[in-house]
């Protein structure tokens, strides 16, 4: 059997990454020896949030922890002779506490076209001169109670077809 030994180049971000990752093992063990023998207790972390609650102030930061965004993208499209940007939102809760009820509004970017149901919206825009951000405002509902959702788009980057647009939570 004649097997060729194969030379590799030295690979100094594995070599690295191995040492942290054995250093990083070795110290979790010496960690949980001295709590378990010297009684100390153990940390328990709930993943789960509390349920929300529709009465406090929601904030792009506090929904953005607790509505699973289905979508939150924007891009750059063409249409007949502009490139404009198509946004896509949609957003569901566990509790089916929180809907979409009305059109956005915006400043930075005159809107277009739009289309809102329950639980998505879709709009397209095209952004003002000179301007490198546009704010997306839209009502939301949560359970009875009206509540306004504000993201921010960075629009500062030069248009081209399919590029994605940053969106993110104005708070």
């Amino acid at each position: 059997m004649n097997q060729e030994r194969r030379d590799t180049p030295p690979r100094p971000v594995r070599n690295r990454t191995l040492h942290h990752m054995r250093k990083l093992l070795a110290d979790t063990a010496v960690a949980g020896a001295a709590l378990h023998l010297s009684g100390g207790c153990f940390l328990s972390v709930d993943p789960l949030p509390p349920p929300l609650d529709c009465t406090a102030d929601l904030t792009g930061d506090t929904l953005d922890d607790w509505l699973y965004w289905q979508s939150r993208r924007a891009r750059w499209i063409q249409t007949e002779d502009e490139l404009r940007i198509l946004v896509e939102l949609g957003v569901w809760d566990a509790e089916s506490k929180v809907s979409i009820s009305g059109e956005p509004t915006l400043e930075g970017a005159t809107l277009l076209e739009s289309q809102t149901a329950d639980t998505s919206m879709t709009f397209t825009c095209i952004p003002v001169d000179g301007a490198t951000s546009a704010a997306i405002s839209f009502p939301i509902r949560c359970e009875d109670i009206d509540h306004t959702l504000q993201l921010i788009m960075d629009v500062s980057g030069t248009p081209q077809l399919g590029e994605r647009v940053p969106i993110s939570p104005a708070d």
